[in-house]
């Protein structure tokens, strides 16, 4: 019979989700383990706590620095969906006052409410399409620290070791290419991992978005990330864990917190965070966070960093980053449960462990001895995010520096670094750990689009460190090795050379950075990598066919197979437009600005009869049947097309088009005289006069009709 909650209704079955209203939102145990740890300040700070845990978490989302609407979309949340949700009985969309530029926002209703309420569906459409199309990015608040606090510019080298479902990682994307909404000049490099090779998938298509040479995202178990031959300037460690900073969200999570997940998940946190610490450079900085309150997961790990990497390892003060936010200092004191005892009991130090229980009640789970201080003292630099201080969810912070290891300089901060912090000193190592296996990802995130799987509900899993890994099936297993990346010359030189040809590429530049999947002599999909990928995709093929880099995706799909005439023929990608850009030496239509925004709002397939501007016509007329490359000479803009036999067509999504006609409307010029006697085009509507066109609503994502699309096309020679 079905267990009973106090008001009569039955608990769900195991593995059966419940839905928000339904779940208890409060733990005895909970209290009581917390209680003993001293989280909070004081009694009244704890029923704080305790009262907003029990409310819905709030709607937090950031707008991409690097998107080219993000001043059109502030534009919209401090007008039009501030009176909106004003006049709805809400309060409006505020933005988070720690987010550098504003970029930062929550709406204080949870996902669920946004979802019921018809008076909001105009801003949840909003949130979901933009969010789709990369424009914004749907994300926990406490989730956009890490990559903040990681201070990463372009040029960096960056790996995320636990990245799935990536949005930490297009934050830090968007921090790589320095807010600009163009490829990025400096070449860096970023490696998005995961032990789930599905969850990777799901990784390389959120990250598609930001056209990005050097991205790779790797399936490999944190633990073991195998070595490159250069080390990272910056590494991400937000660790499985067991996740009760998410209770807001996941209520769920009540009915089966317990204080023995710490247990197992501290094994495998700890070997995740050293395995990233021993990829940083000199001077390079990593970050370690969870979005749990317990200090076995937190602090203790942290703690078994500073002892391990004695003498060259820096625990970064964080008190000044991140101006508005409100945090609190890392614990000096903590408690470890003894959960052999019938009652709830704790031990305060290793001395107290019997010998026979150290095999897994392990001596980096105690806080500093007596004799340790020094490290004490230092640990107040990490950073707790208490939900009752600012609203949000619950998560924890260090910020980590590896210093030259031949230094034994004990001194205070580095000068030129705006971080300041204090060097670990030496101390003796913690007993060493057994190996453990990854198991899974403690910080739900936000996806692409708004469902969530089972498997993306790893806050509400329960995770022990003595789980299986996660098994690959079959198909993903052959991914690396019958379907590695290889360079395209060398595995279909024939399509190589095509390719070259058709779109007067250079023959080095495809040489070195096109690359392709498969074994045999039938690319379909053809990527760009920058140098460093392409190194790093050589690297995983040996001549056993196996190398020990298992890449799942590499750089930019730039083209993709398809048929001309019969023959084989390859398009141009949505995603690779910008890059191909300056690329090719032909079938590029380069158009002036306002020539270029009738062809985006212009009816679909526009046929080539209506093209009566005699430039345009004569270079139409050279391009045989097949793809092409349509490019705003005014702005940085370009879009693949196809030239039909009897009409034009832009190979972009419905979603894509409508966002690229939101941020370039039709602007009224003067009379355009083509260059046939007595044919006028007719001046656009101006952008008052225009339908209302926004990727608010996806009902308009639709093929806008507007007055003048005839005779809009006018073109200059071959570039």
């Amino acid at each position: 019979m079905a267990k009973r909650r106090r008001d009569g209704t039955e608990h769900p079955r195991k593995g059966e989700r419940q839905n928000y209203e339904e779940a208890d939102r409060m733990s005895q145990v909970f209290e009581q383990y917390y209680r003993e740890q001293s989280i909070a300040s004081d009694e009244e700070d704890f029923r704080a706590l305790l009262d907003i845990l029990a409310l819905p978490l709030p709607s937090a989302f950031r707008i991409t620095a690097s998107s080219r609407s993000r001043d059109l979309i502030r534009e919209q949340l401090e007008s039009k969906f501030t009176t909106l949700l004003q006049n709805s009985g809400m309060s409006p969309p505020i933005k988070l006052p720690w987010y550098p530029d504003n970029l930062g926002w929550t709406v204080d209703a949870p996902r669920f409410a946004l979802r019921k309420d018809d008076a909001l569906k105009e801003f949840h459409n909003f949130l979901i399409t933009q969010n789709n199309i990369g424009l914004i990015n749907r994300q926990e608040a406490v989730s956009m620290i890490p990559p903040l606090v990681l201070d990463v510019s372009p040029g960096m080298r960056v790996v995320d070791l636990c990245a799935a479902p990536g949005s930490k990682t297009a934050q830090l994307l968007d921090m790589l290419q320095g807010g600009c909404a163009s490829p990025p000049t400096d070449e860096g490099l970023i490696v998005a991992n995961d032990a789930d090779v599905k969850r990777c998938w799901m990784l390389a298509h959120q990250l598609k978005r930001f056209s990005y040479p050097s991205l790779v995202v790797t399936s490999h178990s944190a633990v073991n990330f195998p070595a490159f031959e250069e080390t990272f300037d910056r590494v991400l460690c937000d660790v499985p864990c067991s996740g009760d900073g998410t209770l807001r969200k996941a209520p769920d999570l009540w009915a089966k917190w317990n204080p023995q997940l710490a247990l197992g998940l501290h094994r495998l946190q700890n070997l995740i965070a050293r395995r990233g610490f021993e990829l940083l450079k000199d001077s390079g900085l990593m970050v370690y966070s969870t979005c749990s309150f317990n200090p076995l997961e937190n602090e203790a790990v942290v703690l078994a960093l500073l002892r391990r990497f004695q003498g060259s390892i820096e625990l970064v003060d964080s008190d000044r980053i991140l101006p508005g936010l409100k945090r609190r200092k890392g614990m000096q004191f903590w408690k470890v449960p003894d959960f052999s005892s019938k009652g709830s009991s704790f031990f305060t130090s290793f001395a107290d462990v019997p010998e026979h229980r150290r095999k897994r009640v392990v001596q980096t789970l105690f806080p500093p001895e007596k004799d340790e201080d020094s490290l004490r003292d230092v640990l107040p630099r990490c950073m707790r995010i208490m939900p009752h201080d600012q609203n949000t969810g619950g998560f924890f912070v260090a910020i980590l520096r590896k210093t030259n290891s031949s230094t034994n300089d004990t001194t205070v901060g580095n000068s030129g670094n705006r971080f300041s912090s204090v060097r670990a000193p030496a101390q003796s190592h913690g007993t060493e750990e057994d190996e453990s296996r990854i198991t899974g990802r403690g910080d739900e995130e936000d996806e692409i689009e708004e469902k969530t799987t089972e498997m993306d509900q790893s806050a509400g899993q329960e995770m022990t460190g003595d789980q299986e890994p996660v098994k690959d099936d079959r198909a993903s297993s052959r991914l690396f090795t019958d379907d590695p990346m290889v360079l395209l010359k060398e595995r279909d030189p024939t399509a190589s050379q095509t390719i070259s040809e058709f779109y007067g590429i250079d023959a080095e530049v495809l040489e070195r950075h096109f690359m392709t999947r498969g074994t045999g002599n039938n690319s379909k999909k053809i990527y760009f990598v920058s140098e460093s990928v392409r190194e790093i995709a050589l690297r995983s093929v040996r001549a056993s066919g196996v190398g020990d880099i298992r890449i799942v995706h590499g750089g930019v799909r730039i083209l993709e197979s398809c048929k001309r005439e019969g023959q084989q023929s390859f398009r141009i990608a949505a995603e690779g437009a910008w890059l191909m850009k300056s690329l090719v030496s032909k079938r590029v239509v380069v158009l002036a600005r306002d020539q270029f925004r009738w062809l985006m709002h212009a009816e679909l397939p526009l046929p080539l009869t209506s093209v009566e501007v005699s430039s345009a016509r004569e270079v139409l007329s050279a391009l045989s049947v097949g793809p092409c490359l349509f490019v705003d000479s005014d702005e940085n803009e370009a879009v693949s097309g196809w030239r039909g036999r009897r009409s034009l067509d832009l190979m972009v999504s419905r979603e894509e088009l409508g966002i690229i006609r939101h941020r370039l409307p039709v602007i009224r010029s003067e009379m355009i005289t083509t260059g046939d006697e007595g044919t006028v085009l007719e001046p656009p509507p101006s952008r008052e006069e225009l339908p209302s066109l926004s990727p608010l609503d996806p009902t308009n994502m639709t093929e806008l009709k507007t007055a003048g699309r005839d005779n809009i096309l006018t073109a200059v020679e071959d570039a």
